[in-house]
């Protein structure tokens, strides 16, 4: 960039705004002859331009109102030099609305508001929240600059907004709409609460160090989606996809219509309405909610059980048919099929009547020859002989009555000193862990066999005897006289010696103290003794810096306070080290404190709020809910194709066990198999 253009007599020389220029002005007039000039030095740091001959100026920087010098810009190429003399980078295309304030108070710089209606030329607004449709659902964004009662100003719809106090917000997470009043949150409104997004949190600060972009989305009620048409809603009505495409309210069953498994699965409390109209049990991904029933189910230990807990009878696992063991099915007339050869709805004349003694087991025949019906035996099928009463004993397999044998109902195991026993006693299954207890351990081979020879060195040294013979020990040992001698021993001495002697040997010979000898006088300070394994001698260890003993204690001081404030990686420190914060999202499951066993959910059964607890799963929940539909549990409990149809008198339906058109009639016995 040229600033400054000179032209002298031969050449025009261009000068930039780093350069520091003298300058040789040719004055013409009374002050001297042509070639007499003044001196010009300019300073680009300073702006100064000083003069040989004359006053200094200081060049003036551009402003808005008077022309100057280009302020120095940092060499950024995103930012550009406004009209007030300042750089900046361009502002965004922010959305912004003219608005009026006519409540009685001012609303503050960055307040979410809402639309109440219209002055005539402009919006006018109040604080918004979260907590009714009316004061939510006409959000329309935040205020830019504070704004007076019955003031004009602007609110911002979309764009950035700094200078805020957002030290309550989460940076990079959504603000919505809070409950209170004119407030802004990182946290989701709870339903019935209406969630307004206002934007997001781009610098969480307080002061007005805080920014945030707004961007509102209102979001819409289910009765405000283009393709759902609700008219007069009522409790326990669902949505329909009507013929011309639209979602329309519609009751799907009242609270006394039978449930889709018929009449013996009446007061089930797991079924669910299909959009077919017909009750199923809902799959894992319908559970929202674990009720006693529900546990009741997961908990079962098979399908016989879960069926009971359903409520079911014995003909929920029947098939319709006509065969034997079959359920039957009305046919198209809503008529009983034919069953073993009678035609149920219109008995023919001549019918067999029968009879039977329970005493004598005898099974007569008014057409024919009577049958005396056996007892089951262990290689024939026959009717369960008497049993003369009583709560304890069993039919046995050989077909008599008798008590059980006593049966194992726990399991304990001990063990010796030295074990320690786990998962004793065993009361239903389990596993029994035997280990050492704290102190005890088994000896290696190796270390057996130096025990052994210990023991033997014993018996070298107490004679072979359980007493120990000092004496012989001694002899064991190869010593002589002078080791029962007490005294000093000095000098040097050999052969046999008697009585006390004296032993002279200097310290000196033996520690290398670097001029701190051991010695039993105090040594002028606290010392540790240490091995300098370079030198082969005991020495004394002088202590350091902030270290030193009292007692037997070796205390350390100093050095310094805590962990400093930061983040850590997965923990934040604030507070000066006083409060420790675990960063969102940083324990992975794997930091989870273990399940107990398999077959565990995680949830909570007891009454209440409170921590999470195990619920028990069995292998028959489990297979309940990864079914992908009603009709796989259906088969997973075991039921046949006559647990979803109802106990009636139309096509379609199954015939109860007491159905009036039962009653009297007789069935032609074409053959009896016993």
């Amino acid at each position: 960039m040229t600033v400054i253009k000179i032209q002298d007599q031969t050449n025009v020389v261009a000068v930039t705004e780093t350069d520091v220029i003298t300058v040789a002005v040719l004055e013409v007039g009374p002050q001297g002859p042509p070639g007499a000039g003044t001196d010009l030095n300019y300073d680009q740091t300073t702006r100064l331009l000083t003069s040989s001959t004359g006053a200094d100026v200081t060049l003036p920087l551009f402003t808005s109102a008077y022309a100057g010098l280009t302020p120095s810009s940092g060499g950024v190429t995103t930012t550009f030099l406004r009209a007030d003399g300042t750089w900046a980078i361009p502002p965004s295309a922010d959305v912004t609305i003219g608005v009026r304030n006519n409540t009685a108070s001012s609303i503050a710089k960055g307040t979410p508001v809402y639309l109440t209606g219209s002055s005539g030329t402009t919006l006018t607004i109040a604080p918004a929240d979260a907590s009714t449709e009316a004061t939510a659902a006409r959000t329309l964004g935040v205020v830019q600059n504070t704004i007076g009662s019955n003031s004009n100003g602007t609110v911002l719809a979309v764009g950035e907004l700094t200078g805020l106090d957002t030290s309550t917000l989460t940076e990079g997470a959504v603000i919505w709409l809070s409950e209170t009043t004119g407030q802004l949150t990182t946290t989701r409104p709870t339903q019935p609460a209406h969630g307004v997004v206002i934007g997001y949190c781009v610098k969480s600060g307080g002061g007005t160090s805080g920014i945030i972009y707004v961007k509102v989305d209102n979001g819409l009620e289910l009765n405000e989606l283009h393709d759902v048409l609700i008219a007069t809603p009522l409790t326990d009505q669902a949505l329909v996809l009507a013929a011309d495409g639209l979602w329309n309210n519609r009751t799907i069953y009242a609270s006394t219509t039978p449930a889709g498994l018929g009449t013996a699965a009446v007061g089930v409390s797991t079924t669910l309405a299909r959009s077919d109209h017909v009750h199923a049990n809902p799959t894992a991904s319908q559970i929202t909610d674990s009720t006693t029933a529900g546990r009741a189910l997961l908990t079962g230990a098979d399908a016989a059980a879960q069926r009971t807990s359903l409520g079911l009878g014995t003909a929920a696992v029947q098939n319709v048919g006509t065969s034997a063991g079959n359920v039957v099915q009305l046919d198209g007339s809503a008529k009983l099929p034919a069953v073993d050869g009678s035609q149920l709805t219109g008995l023919p004349p001549g019918t067999t009547d029968l009879g039977y003694t329970a005493a004598t087991r005898l099974l007569t025949s008014s057409t024919g020859a009577d049958v005396t019906l056996p007892l089951f035996t262990s290689t024939d099928a026959g009717l369960t002989p008497s049993s003369g009463g009583g709560t304890t004993n069993f039919l046995r397999a050989d077909g008599t009555w008798a008590a059980p044998a006593g049966s194992v109902t726990s399991v304990a195991f001990t063990a010796p000193t030295g074990f320690s026993v786990g998962g004793s006693p065993i009361t239903s299954s389990g596993t029994l862990a035997l280990s050492f207890a704290a102190g005890y351990s088994l000896p290696t081979t190796t270390k057996q066999s130096e025990w052994d020879s210990a023991y033997t060195d014993r018996l070298k040294w107490d004679g072979n005897s359980t007493g120990l013979d000092a004496a012989t020990g001694r002899t064991s040992l190869g010593l002589g006289s002078l080791a029962t001698q007490s005294g000093t021993f000095s000098g040097t001495s050999s052969g046999t010696n008697t009585g006390d002697v004296t032993l002279a040997i200097s310290v000196a010979d033996v520690f290398d103290l670097s001029g701190q000898e051991l010695r039993a006088d105090d040594p002028g300070a606290d010392h540790l003794l240490f091995w300098d394994d370079s030198e082969s001698k005991l020495r004394h260890l002088s202590l350091g810096t902030n270290l030193s003993i009292t007692g037997t204690t070796l205390d350390a001081t100093g050095g310094g306070g805590g962990v400093t404030d930061g983040d850590k990686g997965d923990i934040t420190v604030s507070a000066s080290g006083a409060t420790w914060t675990v960063d969102n999202d940083a324990i992975t499951y794997a930091k989870f404190q273990n399940v107990s066993t398999t077959d565990r959910l995680l949830g909570r059964s007891s009454a209440g709020a409170g921590d999470v607890e195990e619920i028990t799963c069995t292998v028959a929940g489990r297979a309940l809910l990864d079914d992908v539909d009603a009709a796989a549990q259906r088969t997973t409990l075991g039921l046949g194709d006559a647990a979803t149809l109802d106990v009636g008198t139309t096509a379609g339906t199954v015939a109860a066990g007491d159905d009036s058109r039962f009653a009297g009639a007789n069935l032609l016995l074409n053959s009896l198999c016993i």
